[in-house]
């Protein structure tokens, strides 16, 4: 991992980073498209964010520029990811804290698959030929050829696996005394259950806003509606075009 791998995002923000066209497009998807921040959710100053599956932190750093006195916990269980998280939050001033955990349903630890050129795709539940398939799907929807775009998502995929902490996310709530959670993201790869399933009944009315991306296998889509829905939440449901013909969607929730 060459932690010194830098580079400079169209607005200025200078980010230790793994790859140029990985981190260009979570810049697009985040900062440009405001992947986060559709379907009525808003951040107001002194907001608190949970950002699950932070990644290298990009959009750690959306949240950070959203408004006045942001204050965000950053989750990033895969450590060559989290060291560049740390790296970056600690660049931008600290203002953000950043854990090397998942979140999942009981605190311990599990292999995760990293893909070192496509590490937005790595989790606990990584599968080759389906990740290799949204990846292809992925390419074709923004106008690779078709055997481009295969050839493309294979390469990206080497992978290593790696031994990853867990904890519950009512355990981080109670260790770092948090009152409200403003906004839930949530981006785990197929995990998106375990994290809520570690939220205990008591903490659910302290979360105010959800943004989670739901792999839609077995009707987890209508399932994860249906959750938040029984917690007070009203839901909006997106595909992005970019995912055309994929399981993967994402739900905006609110508290009316």
């Amino acid at each position: 991992m060459a932690e010194t791998a830098t580079f400079k995002l169209p607005n200025g923000i200078e980010v230790f980073h793994l790859n140029a066209g990985e981190t260009s497009f979570l810049y697009e998807e985040i900062f440009t498209r405001h992947a986060y921040c559709r379907h009525g959710i808003t951040l107001h100053p002194g907001a608190c964010v949970f950002d699950v599956g932070a990644n290298i932190g990009i959009a750690s750093l959306f949240f950070l520029e959203a408004a006045r006195d942001i204050k965000v916990y950053a989750f990033e269980p895969i450590p060559d990811l989290f060291r560049l998280l740390r790296a970056n939050l600690l660049s931008y001033g600290g203002r953000g804290k950043a854990f090397n955990v998942g979140l999942s349903q009981k605190s311990g630890s599990a292999k995760f698959t990293f893909y070192q050129n496509n590490s937005i795709m790595s989790g606990q539940y990584a599968d080759l030929a389906e990740d290799g398939a949204v990846g292809a799907a992925f390419m074709s929807n923004v106008g690779m050829s078709a055997e481009s775009a295969e050839f493309l998502a294979r390469k990206q995929l080497q992978q290593k696996t790696v031994l990853c902490r867990l904890k519950r996310l009512s355990e981080i709530i109670a260790s770092e005394h948090v009152e409200r959670i403003d906004l839930l993201k949530v981006d785990v790869e197929k995990g998106e259950g375990d994290v809520f399933a570690g939220i205990d009944a008591a903490d659910w009315s302290r979360i105010h806003q959800v943004v989670v991306e739901v792999h839609d296998r077995d009707g987890r889509l209508d399932a994860m509606r249906q959750l938040l829905h029984e917690h007070g939440f009203a839901c909006s449901v997106e595909q992005d075009e970019t995912l055309r013909s994929t399981c993967i969607h994402s739900i905006f929730a609110r508290r009316p």
